[in-house]
């Protein structure tokens, strides 16, 4: 490994560098996701690759402090996924055995498993009908003397309103850590995800806003939760190797704390620093997107889109539609695999927490426990929505749902 910590960056090439990746040709299958890459993506790659400084290091640094900026946060810690990050935000709230972590029904599964890591119980809460984010009645009907924590998922990239969670949370001497997995653009009015709480973890899957194929982050206002975090997430060492190994500085280092190795290296940061300033505007684009939908999709019997509630901005990450199978005259599935066979991909997000093995195995959760995601997960369907689109592409999809639907619907 070289010790020059000053990668060259890559130069932007007029008409290559930052010219898009082909697009597949019009009569290919339509992917449900393809990440937005385009040249300029890997050419900051591969100047990475070529400086020999391939672990966490200036390109690391450079992207928390872009991402921090983007987010409106005091800080920004790189991390190798949204799981480290809640993991290590839990973790600096202090969750450990004995305590419940409130966690809503419908997410990834990542939600409540670092609360079992870190010996807690997770605590499933049911989610509102039009929008699956966490009901605050439930909540409030499941708190226990052994909660500490909340854990509110921005599904689909919409955020939950936080007023009613931060004052609940206040008046039980609760922490909140936001899941902002989907949500890096989203918005409640002015608000990003991250403030006024411990902080938001934030995911760089191969499907996210920023595509690095693995990687996330955890941003933060509170400088106690990011140096605990940062110290954790490298094996509780006091001094990183980037800082040990330019030429002339001093190798010593100490181990302050038991820790974990959760970094991201630089050739993924790079990848997502080339990406960030595209993020809005490829918000904008899945935002057109998701309307044309809504407009091709409008009155369709059995077929609705979630809803965005007045003065919120979603990312947009998911584009689900519930398929009430009575109205549709089809299930979900049956309906996912009728696209499938026209060439169009579709996922599920998501199938309810509670009626998973291992939270009946360890907890006996039951689908009466939450039934309105109980009902969510026998009908939501996600439709491709990802930039690389085009209006004709969308314009396919809605059409074959609606032919579908129309063949079968009483």
């Amino acid at each position: 490994m070289s010790t020059t910590l000053v990668p060259p960056r890559a130069e932007p090439q007029p008409g290559v560098a930052n010219a898009p990746i082909a697009p597949l040709p019009a009569t290919a299958p339509i992917a449900f996701h393809r990440a937005a890459l385009d040249e300029g993506d890997v050419a900051a790659v591969t100047a990475v690759l070529r400086s020999g400084w391939l672990t966490t290091g200036p390109r690391a640094q450079e992207f928390e402090k872009a991402l921090a900026a983007a987010m409106g946060r005091r800080h920004a810690l790189l991390l190798n996924s949204a799981t480290s990050a809640l993991f290590l935000a839990y973790k600096a709230a202090g969750v450990g055995p004995g305590d419940d972590v409130l966690v809503p029904a419908i997410t990834f599964m990542a939600t409540a498993e670092v609360a079992i890591h870190l010996g807690a119980r997770p605590v499933v809460v049911d989610v509102d009908p039009a929008t699956l984010l966490m009901d605050v009645g439930d909540l409030q009907k499941k708190l226990t003397r052994r909660a500490r924590l909340v854990a509110p998922v921005h599904y689909a990239g919409h955020p939950c309103a936080m007023a009613p969670l931060r004052e609940l949370a206040a008046a039980e001497r609760l922490a909140i850590v936001e899941d902002a997995a989907h949500c890096l653009t989203g918005r409640e009015g002015a608000r990003q995800p991250g403030e006024g709480t411990l902080g938001a973890a934030l995911s760089f899957y191969a499907t996210k806003e920023l595509a690095v194929g693995e990687g996330g982050a955890l941003v933060s206002d509170d400088d106690g939760v990011i140096e605990r975090a940062r110290r954790w997430s490298l094996h509780g060492i006091s001094k990183p190797a980037h800082a040990r190994m330019q030429i002339g500085a001093r190798a010593h280092y100490d181990v302050e704390d038991v820790g974990y190795k959760m970094n991201l290296p630089d050739v993924l940061a790079a990848l997502g620093l080339s990406q960030l300033p595209r993020m809005e505007a490829q918000r904008e684009r899945r935002e057109a997107i998701a309307r044309r939908y809504d407009a091709a999709l409008a009155g369709l019997p059995g077929v609705t889109p979630l809803a965005v509630r007045p003065g919120f901005t979603s990312a947009r990450h998911l584009y689900v539609v519930r398929i009430d199978a009575a109205a549709a005259g089809i299930e979900r599935d049956a309906l996912a695999a009728a696209l499938g066979a026209q060439g169009i991909g579709t996922s599920i997000h998501f199938l309810p927490i509670h009626e998973m093995t291992v939270l009946k195995t360890l907890y006996g959760t039951r689908a009466a426990d939450c039934p309105v995601a109980s009902r969510a997960g026998r009908e939501v369907l996600s439709l491709p929505i990802y930039p690389g689109l085009s209006d004709g592409d969308v314009d396919r999809i809605a059409a074959a749902v609606r032919a579908i639907v129309a063949e079968r619907a009483p």
